[in-house]
């Protein structure tokens, strides 16, 4: 902190009101700063400039000013004699003040030219104002996609057209979106049927999976209605059984798929579809030594059933 600086204020004017000196004792503190302090002794006469010294010492004062005060008829004139070290001596200002000036005016005026005698090192630089703290900007919040289901799940009974007679069964199909487009799925069922001409039952196990892709929608993030194609590699393990015999075989082979959905609540739909199938061989009946059938490997597979999404 800053030592006081401690101006002493001599007034030997009946003239110089307490309206006047609390003025001029203001606004030298304003103008020299917080770390001003004006003494005013009031006197019936002044000193001499020796004695002023000497009170300004018993004071602790670094400046001693002499008021005195002249009233005429056109005026009054304020005379300030006033002792500042590093000043060269004695400074005398004079202030002529008209008789219709305000006395706190008057104050206000004298104490200005007070703090204008003292070295500028004593003014009290005026305070730094801190710029204003940069404005937060709050990020805007992150645009969410809005959500929409991403998994669904198939269950549908189907019949196989293609051979001597119909299969019936059923298959179930999980897809997972990757894009609003593009998802994968995989799939297993299995039908059964009959081969007349071997006197035996049919029974085609299948699973494998492949790529989705939806070609039209309703426009939605949960759409009403849709329509997809599928492509999907498949592994069918196709058996017979003839009495108390039963003969199996692995084949590879692929499925193409076109289909239509529609849903009636949020999460359930109805969907339908036509695949075609083709096994990479031909399976060839034998009884005995003689060839009885040959399953065909191209299949019509004709599906409905329900469609789930989450």
């Amino acid at each position: 902190m800053a030592d006081p600086l401690i101006i002493l204020l001599l007034v030997a004017s009946p003239e110089v009101g307490d309206n006047v000196t609390s003025s001029m004792s203001a606004s030298a503190r304003e103008a020299l700063g917080p770390q001003a302090h004006v003494l005013v002794e009031n006197r019936r006469d002044l000193p001499s400039d020796e004695e002023a010294l000497v009170l300004a010492t018993k004071a602790h004062a670094k400046a001693v000013v002499e008021l005195r005060a002249a009233t005429g008829g056109s005026g009054t004139r304020m005379l300030l004699h006033a002792h500042v070290p590093g000043q060269g001596g004695w400074i005398d200002r004079t202030l002529t003040f008209s008789s219709i000036d305000d006395p706190s005016e008057r104050g206000r005026t004298a104490g200005l030219a007070v703090a204008s005698m003292m070295p500028l090192e004593w003014r009290m630089p005026p305070p730094r104002v801190a710029p204003p703290p940069p404005e937060k900007r709050t990020p805007p919040p992150p645009v969410k996609e809005p959500w929409r289901e991403k998994v669904a799940i198939d269950l549908a009974g189907l019949v196989a057209l293609g051979g001597a007679r119909p299969a019936w069964g059923g298959q179930a199909v999980v897809r997972v979106d990757i894009t609003r487009v593009v998802g994968l799925r995989a799939l297993g069922g299995v039908r059964f049927g009959s081969v007349p001409d071997a006197d035996a039952d049919a029974t085609t196990v299948s699973f494998g999976g492949g790529a989705a892709f939806r070609v039209a929608a309703s426009p939605s993030d949960a759409p009403r209605w849709e329509l997809g194609l599928s492509g999907d590699v498949l592994a069918l393990r196709q058996s017979l059984r003839r009495e108390d015999v039963t003969e199996s075989r692995w084949l590879l082979g692929v499925q193409a798929t076109a289909e239509a959905a529609w849903f009636f609540v949020h999460h359930v739909g109805i969907v339908g579809a036509v695949s075609e199938e083709l096994a990479f061989g031909a399976t060839r009946v034998f009884v005995g030594p003689d060839r009885v059938a040959t399953l065909t490997p191209f299949q019509t597979l004709v599906k409905a059933g329900f469609r789930l999404r989450f």
